[in-house]
């Protein structure tokens, strides 16, 4: 069985829909890794929001609502913890930025 390094994880999901990044963000907070999971879901939600803004023709109960439901159901759980943070969650989101 081989496993990925965070590079090749990282490379991976370069290409992929914002909700993988999303995904991937919950793996990582569900296994522990909460810090990257921060990063990982505030990437997920800058490419979404821009990805909706170059698709407006997306039906509003199709991928707006996806990610709306995501926000508000994991976003609440890592928004909650970053919060603890506010150091940390500085950088993560520095991060998400870069």
């Amino acid at each position: 069985m081989t496993t990925q390094s965070p590079q090749d994880t990282d490379a991976g999901l370069a290409n992929k829909h914002p909700s993988e990044l999303h995904l991937h963000a919950k793996r990582l907070f569900e296994t522990g890794h909460k810090d990257d999971a921060v990063t990982w879901f505030y990437i997920g939600q800058l490419r979404w929001r821009y990805h909706l803004l170059v698709h407006p023709e997306l039906p509003p109960d199709g991928e707006p609502a996806a990610m709306d439901a995501l926000n508000a159901t994991l976003g609440q759980a890592i928004n909650e913890w970053a919060g603890g943070s506010p150091e940390a969650w500085h950088a993560a989101i520095g991060k998400a930025l870069a």
